[in-house]
C-alpha cells in the first residue's frame, strides 16, 4: 500500500491511501493518478506503457489523460486568480502545462512547437543537462552546435532553431498586428506603432521620442551624442529619464546585456532618475537576470530594461484610456529592472 504520510493532513488522498481495503473504483482512480503523475514527470511512454500494460496505457491515451488532466487544471488556475490567489494561479498553471506535454514545465516553450523528429525524452535531456541550460529557446539559438553533442543531431538542432526563431517572428507579428488595430480604434495614428516595430537606427529613436510625445510625455530626442550616450531625455517631476534606443539585426535575437548596460555610463552631468533601454524585439536572459540584479542592489545605480513591444503596448493603452500619460511617465522613472506586459498598471486618467 502506498505511504499516505506525504499528504497534507484532512486531505482526500492521504485518507484513502490510510485505508486497509480501498474499492475498485478508488483503485482506478489511484492508479490513473500515478499513470498521470509519470506522464508529467516525463518519463518515456514506453515505460509508462509496460508499467501501466493492464489498463490500456497506449500513448495515445496517455496523452489524452493529460489533455483532460490540463483542462481542468487550467479552469482552477482562472478560478485561483479570480480569487486573488496569484501565486497558486501560477503553481496550477505550471502543473497544467506539465500534463498537456508530459515534461516539466520549463520545457512548455519548446514542446509546444512540436518540432518532426524530436521526441520527449530528447527534450527532458535538454532540461536535465548539467550546467548551461539548454532547454531555453534563447541559449538553443546562441550556443555553438558542440553544446548539443550527444542529446540532438545536427539535423534536430538546425529544425529547433528554425522553429524557434520562426515562433517568435510570428508571435512579433501577432503583437503588432493586434496594437496596430487597437490603435486604430483609439484614433491614434497607425505610423507611430508601425515605425516602432519597423524602424531602425536614429529613426527608431526619432520613433520612440515621437510616440512619447504623442501620449503627453516631454521626450526630447538627443541630436548630437558621443559614443555610449542616451539618446532621448524624458523630463520628469522627479528629475530626468535618460533612455537608449537599439534594435537586433536580425530583428529576432534578443538583445545582449553588454548592449543594454551602455546606458548606465550614459547621461554624465544630468544625474538622472532612472536609466531606461528601450529595445527591438526583446532582451536575453542574462541581459534581464543582470537588470534585475541590479533592481534588488541598495544603491544608486538603476536600470529598466524595456521590449519595443511592451512599450507599444503601453502607448496603446494610453491613447484607450487604460492609462494615463502620468501612469506611463512614473513606470520609465522609477521602475526597475524589466519591463512586462503585466506590470503596465490598468489606470483609469484622472
Amino acid at each position: 500500500m502506498p505511504d499516505s504520510s506525504a499528504c497534507p493532513p484532512g486531505s482526500r488522498l492521504g485518507a484513502t491511501l490510510a485505508k486497509p481495503t480501498i474499492s475498485v473504483t478508488e483503485s482506478k482512480a489511484l492508479v490513473r493518478a500515478k499513470c498521470l503523475l509519470e506522464w508529467m514527470s516525463g518519463k518515456s511512454q514506453r515505460v509508462i506503457a509496460a508499467e501501466f500494460q493492464n489498463m490500456g496505457a497506449a500513448a495515445a491515451r496517455v496523452r489524452e489523460l493529460g489533455k483532460n488532466a490540463a483542462w481542468l487544471l487550467d479552469a482552477l488556475a482562472e478560478a485561483a486568480h479570480v480569487r486573488g490567489a496569484a501565486e497558486l494561479a501560477d503553481q496550477v498553471r505550471a502543473l497544467a502545462l506539465e500534463a498537456r506535454y508530459g515534461l516539466p514545465s520549463p520545457l512548455a516553450p519548446l514542446a509546444r512547437l512540436r518540432v518532426p523528429g524530436i521526441s520527449r525524452e530528447q527534450l527532458l535531456g535538454l532540461y536535465q543537462n548539467e550546467g548551461i541550460e539548454l532547454y531555453d529557446p534563447e541559449t538553443i539559438v546562441d550556443e555553438p552546435d558542440e553544446a548539443f553533442n550527444g542529446l540532438l543531431s545536427p539535423l534536430q538542432l538546425a529544425r529547433l532553431r528554425h522553429a524557434i526563431l520562426a515562433d517568435i517572428q510570428e508571435s512579433i507579428r501577432r503583437k503588432h498586428s493586434g496594437q496596430v488595430a487597437r490603435a486604430e480604434q483609439a484614433n491614434l495614428m497607425r505610423k507611430l506603432i508601425d515605425d516602432l516595430y519597423t524602424t531602425k537606427g536614429t529613426a527608431l529613436e526619432q520613433a520612440v521620442a515621437d510616440a512619447l510625445n504623442h501620449v503627453g510625455l516631454s521626450a526630447t530626442r538627443v541630436l548630437r551624442q558621443p559614443h555610449g550616450e542616451e539618446d532621448i531625455r524624458v523630463a520628469h517631476a522627479d528629475g530626468t529619464v535618460i533612455i537608449s534606443v537599439t534594435a537586433s539585426q536580425d530583428e529576432v535575437r534578443p538583445i545582449r546585456w553588454n548592449k543594454a548596460k551602455e546606458i548606465l555610463g550614459a547621461g554624465a552631468g544630468l544625474n538622472p532618475i532612472n536609466y531606461v533601454c528601450a529595445g527591438r524585439p526583446s532582451f536575453d536572459a542574462l541581459a534581464q537576470r543582470s537588470a534585475g540584479n541590479i533592481a534588488r542592489e541598495t544603491g544608486s545605480r538603476s536600470i529598466l530594461l524595456v521590449p519595443i513591444p511592451v512599450l507599444a503596448e503601453a502607448i496603446v493603452r494610453v491613447a484607450e484610456g487604460e492609462m494615463t500619460p502620468h501612469g506611463l511617465a512614473d513606470l520609465l522613472a522609477h521602475r526597475r529592472g524589466n519591463l512586462a506586459v503585466e506590470d503596465l498598471p490598468p489606470e483609469q486618467p484622472e
